[in-house]
C-alpha cells in the first residue's frame, strides 16, 4: 500500500516536473567524468574497509556509505536489534533493511549517538567532530551539507530541467532506486544519475522496523536540531526516488541512517 501511494505521487508529479528533462538524461556511455575528481582508496577504517572519495568543490567526500563496526580507536559499535536496542543516548548500528547481506554494498545504518560518538554534536563548518569517521576525516555538519548542495546548484552541469534546485540526480547512484516515470527525479533514467560522483544509495532508515529501502537515502549530519544538548532530534539530508531535490529536516536521534565522512582540511 505504501509503495502504491508513492507511485501515485510520482505520477501526479509528472506534469509539474516533466516539462523539461535533465541535462544528464542521456545514455550512460555519454556521461561526463563524475565530480571534480575521483580519489581511489582515499581512506581505510579501523576494520580495513577501503573507501574511494570524490572532490566536489572545495570538499572531499567519501564516495560510498560508511560500514565500519568500530571507532578509529578500536572501540566496538554494538550491533543493535531494532526492536529492543533503540536509544537516543546509546550508540548502535543496524543492517540496512534488517538484512546482513546488504551492509557491504549499502553500509550500516547508525543512530545519531553512534555517529557523533556520544558527544553533543557540532554546528560548525567544518564540524571539527571526528565522531564515527576514520582519523583525518569528520562527520559533516548541516552547514557542510549546505556547502555541498549550494555548490551543485551553482553549476548547470549538476542540475536538471533549468532548475538549480533539481540536483538530486547528480548525487544519486546509477542503480538500486525504485523506478519513477517523472523526468528529473532520482528514479527516472537512473543511468543518468551521479554526475557528482557522490553515488548515494537508497538504504532507507532503521527504527524498530526497516523503512524506505529502495525509496530513500538518509544521511545524518553532526548538527542537533537546536542548541540544547538534550534535544531529541538532529538534522539530516535525504534523497527520494520520486523527487528531484535534496530534502533537509530533523529526525529523532534513535533512528538509524547512513553516514558519509568529509576529509579534514
Amino acid at each position: 500500500m505504501k509503495r502504491n501511494f508513492y507511485l501515485m505521487i510520482c505520477m501526479a508529479l509528472s506534469f509539474a516536473l516533466g516539462l523539461s528533462s535533465c541535462k544528464k538524461d542521456k545514455p550512460s556511455e555519454d556521461l561526463e567524468p563524475v565530480g571534480d575528481g575521483l580519489i581511489q582508496n582515499a581512506v581505510k577504517d579501523y576494520d580495513g574497509n577501503s573507501y574511494n572519495a570524490v572532490k566536489i568543490g572545495d570538499q572531499v567526500w567519501m564516495a560510498s556509505n560508511l560500514k565500519t563496526t568500530h571507532y578509529a580507536d578500536g572501540t566496538a559499535i554494538p550491533l543493535g536489534n531494532m526492536v529492543t536496542d533503540v536509544s537516543a543516548n546509546n550508540p548502535f548500528r543496524y543492517y540496512p533493511d534488517n538484512n546482513s547481506s546488504l551492509a557491504d554494498k549499502n553500509g550500516y545504518m547508525y543512530n545519531w549517538p553512534a555517529v557523533v560518538n556520544r558527544t553533543t554534536g557540532s554546528s560548525a563548518s567544518p564540524s571539527g567532530l571526528q565522531g564515527i569517521c576514520p582519523s583525518g576525516w569528520h562527520v559533516p555538519s548541516a552547514a557542510e551539507w549546505t556547502e555541498l548542495t549550494n555548490y551543485l546548484e551553482s553549476k548547470s552541469e549538476y542540475y536538471c530541467g533549468n532548475n538549480s534546485k533539481y540536483i538530486a540526480k547528480a548525487l544519486a547512484a546509477t542503480s538500486g532506486w525504485n523506478q519513477c516515470s517523472t523526468t528529473n527525479t532520482v528514479g527516472n533514467n537512473q543511468s543518468a544519475n551521479n554526475a557528482s560522483g557522490f553515488a548515494a544509495m537508497p538504504a532507507g532508515e532503521s527504527h524498530q522496523t526497516p523503512q524506505y529501502y529502495g525509496d530513500n537515502a538518509f544521511f545524518w549530519t553532526s548538527t542537533p536540531a537546536n542548541s540544547s544538548p538534550n534535544v531529541l532530534m538532529a538534522e539530516f539530508r535525504s534523497l527520494c526516488y520520486y523527487e528531484a531535490f535534496v530534502t533537509k529536516d530533523n529526525e529523532f536521534k534513535e533512528l538509524g541512517m547512513s553516514v558519509r565522512c568529509v576529509r579534514d582540511k
